[in-house]
């Protein structure tokens, strides 16, 4: 959907530098505090820094925590 209103032209595309380590980070820690019985194992592999618009790299990230929360198995880890 978000792709769709850039490409259509109504929405801003802010790019900033952004630690995309700690970014990632807190994403995983508020779904952990969500599902503490979760297991979500996380392993940031990417530079500390890059180019992104901040709002939309949560939006990002939120969705694709929460599908894999939604569609893996129950009791399985979840790995990011």
């Amino acid at each position: 959907l978000q792709a769709t209103t850039i490409d259509q032209r109504g929405l801003v595309v802010v790019p900033e530098v952004v630690d995309w380590s700690q970014l990632v980070s807190d994403q995983v820690e508020t779904y952990r505090r969500t599902d503490p019985g979760r297991m979500i194992e996380l392993d940031v592999r990417t530079e500390d820094e890059v180019v992104a618009d901040h709002n939309l790299a949560i939006s990002v990230l939120t969705n694709l925590l929460s599908n894999a929360l939604k569609y893996s198995p129950a009791g399985s880890p979840v790995q990011v």
